[in-house]
């Protein structure tokens, strides 16, 4: 790996570990809702917050002064059909939907509908609108378009042969507005089988377009690499698909980026009708998901793949928070070109107002443990670990801008959990919140970060990024098992976080004892 000079590095400092804090207010507590799902929207200028929560009898709503932190109202809903099953709810504009399905068993149909939710009123507006009735079980799932003004649903249908060496996937596509009044549809078959195709990523464009990128074999197998050890080699390549969804066209790109291999790539719609393509690149040829660096390019309306860049991660920000032991290693490869940032996967890719790129990847891997207990018996358990985050600006030219390294080693047992962290930008500033070990507050560049377990309390903790410069500044915000209120929180997830005004966001926690509370939290 080429070395980009120190200059990069010592002009723009890569952490500023601050003891600034952040002013908080926590709720009066409230009756706990003990939901299986639950969703939170918020309304920044008018101050007020949402919450959608379903549990196997009810659909609760609630809303809440955001300012004074007050429930204003809950109402609940049964007036659902026996047996719906949620499907999503969505934001289009200023208007959230509640998405169910039914299936009748016996007449073998299925329905999709949609329930308007009024935020002032905390309440539905008018009866269910029927979006699709079906002879047959579908999956459906949803994306926005670019613009947030369309919203693309997408049907997946059962194939008419059980063999995916001769099934072309067919895929209901259907763009509806913010009123969700259907703007066109139709079924469109996939170019290749089953197993030939895994679909990676989705995006529709602000003329209602989709756009598929797919993993290809080329051989007609399943394989994704041929061949063991220095001999294995990449059995695949990746296309964008463009498709028409009025006439069932579609476009074909194929993505090569010369010799480097993608570890993983995103698709965003640029603000002058190209499609982006961002991600992770390495050098092997091989399966990894470790990232030598990070590439950016363009896809015309024509198809045609325009401003390659490539942004190699220095093997100095590798070398950041590590152990002296970790540092020669990487030292040490990189001599030979071969130091990687491992288990790299992205996390968010945003298009700035001023056309500035802003890529976030964090290292994620799951670890399978075996062992025999007492009575012989083998068993097997997984655990979750969500490590450091490289974020990287890209200026409106082109050209690297900052690259990131914000240390932290999250590890659990059940999944995501209140692992991971929740990106908002606020006032020239990008902020990653999350639960971090007290330990970490000061970490030197040799010093690995302690690690925060999973469900074991833990210090709300953000990175304060200022877009302009790359700055960072470590803010611990409160230690959750002691609050000023001496309340102890619990059951924290990055979802249940929004903002609620220009410079607060509010986070949702239990407390225990049948109650829940809101913390708002002040920016400085």
């Amino acid at each position: 790996m080429k070395k980009l000079s120190l200059y990069f590095l010592i002009l723009f400092p890569i952490l500023l570990s601050a003891q600034k804090s952040f002013d908080y207010k926590v709720s009066t507590p409230y009756k706990v809702i003990d939901a299986y799902h639950k969703y939170y929207f918020s309304d920044v200028e008018k101050e007020k917050m949402i919450s959608v929560k379903i549990d196997r009898k009810f659909v609760y709503i609630q809303t809440f002064d955001a300012n004074t932190l007050k429930e204003i109202k809950l109402e609940k809903f049964n007036d659902f059909p026996k047996k719906y099953s949620l499907s999503e709810i969505k934001k289009i504009q200023d208007k959230i939907y509640f998405f169910y399905t039914t299936w009748d068993k016996r007449a073998k149909i299925q329905q999709l509908f949609a329930r308007e939710i009024n935020f002032d009123k905390c309440s539905f507006v008018g009866p269910a609108k029927k979006i699709f009735e079906l002879n047959e079980r579908v999956y459906f799932s949803y994306l926005y378009a670019h613009s947030q003004d369309k919203i693309l649903i997408q049907c997946r249908k059962k194939p008419e042969k059980v063999r995916d060496a001769i099934n072309y996937d067919k895929i209901g596509l259907y763009i509806f507005d913010e009123n969700l009044n259907q703007l066109v549809g139709n079924e469109v078959e996939m170019p290749y089988t089953e197993k030939q195709m895994d679909n990676i990523d989705y995006h529709v464009d602000r003329e209602g377009n989709p756009y598929l990128l797919a993993k290809v074999r080329a051989d007609g197998s399943n394989k994704d690499f041929l061949g063991k050890g220095k001999n294995k080699t990449v059995n695949y390549h990746l296309e964008l698909i463009k498709i028409n969804v009025k006439n069932k066209n579609i476009k074909i790109t194929k993505i090569k980026l010369d010799e480097y291999q993608i570890a993983s790539i995103w698709l965003y719609e640029g603000r002058d009708k190209s499609i982006l393509c961002a991600g992770f690149y390495n050098k092997e040829d091989k399966s990894s998901k470790n990232a030598d660096g990070v590439f950016l390019f363009k896809v015309n309306e024509d198809g045609l793949i325009t401003d390659k860049k490539f942004y190699e991660i220095p093997v100095e920000i590798l070398n950041q928070y590590e152990k002296k032991i970790t540092q020669k290693k990487n030292n040490k490869k990189d001599k030979k070109d071969n130091a990687e940032f491992s288990s790299l996967v992205i996390r968010k890719l945003i298009v700035q107002s001023d056309n500035s790129i802003l890529l976030v990847g964090e290292q994620y891997f799951v670890v399978q443990h075996t062992y025999t207990d007492s009575n012989g018996n083998t068993q097997t358990r997984s655990s979750y670990h969500y490590y450091d985050l490289l974020v990287t600006k890209i200026d409106a030219e082109g050209a690297l801008a900052w690259m990131r390294k914000l240390p932290k080693r999250q590890v659990g047992s059940i999944g995501k959990g209140g692992m991971g962290v929740k990106h908002m930008s606020i006032d020239g500033n990008h902020y990653f919140v999350y639960l971090d070990n007290v330990k970490n507050m000061e970490l030197t560049l040799n010093q690995r970060p302690t690690v925060h377990s999973d469900g074991r309390g833990g210090f709300l903790t953000a990175y304060r990024l200022n877009n302009e410069t790359g700055n960072v500044e470590k803010v611990s915000i409160f230690n959750t098992l002691d609050i000023k209120e001496k309340y102890k929180l619990y059951d924290f997830q990055t979802k249940r976080m929004l903002p609620v005004s220009k410079n607060e966001f509010i986070v949702e926690f239990y407390k225990k004892q049948k109650e829940d509370v809101l913390v708002k939290i002040k920016i400085n």
